[in-house]
């Protein structure tokens, strides 16, 4: 759960690329942010800005969001009761 709870904070966040699917992915992905410092540098220092303009930085934002999902589920829940 909390893999999937990173990946969303990380396309939220405009870098879906850093998403893993694999412990393998994930390690490759590691190696080569290793193999460029001065990007993950870069990287680094625009994250919390990065983050804050994303659904994440604004707690309401978010919340209606989360509100509207379950809405949906529970409509789609209740409509296959029938």
């Amino acid at each position: 759960v909390t893999s999937r709870i990173a990946a969303s904070i990380l396309t939220a966040g405009g870098l879906p690329g850093w998403v893993a699917r694999s412990e393998a992915e994930y390690v490759a992905k590691a190696c080569e942010a290793a193999r460029d410092l001065d990007r993950l540098a870069a990287l680094r220092g625009g994250l919390r800005r990065r983050i804050a303009a994303s659904p994440f930085g604004d707690p309401a934002q978010y919340c209606r969001a989360v509100e509207r999902a379950y809405r949906e589920l529970w409509r789609d829940w209740c409509g296959r009761q029938r």
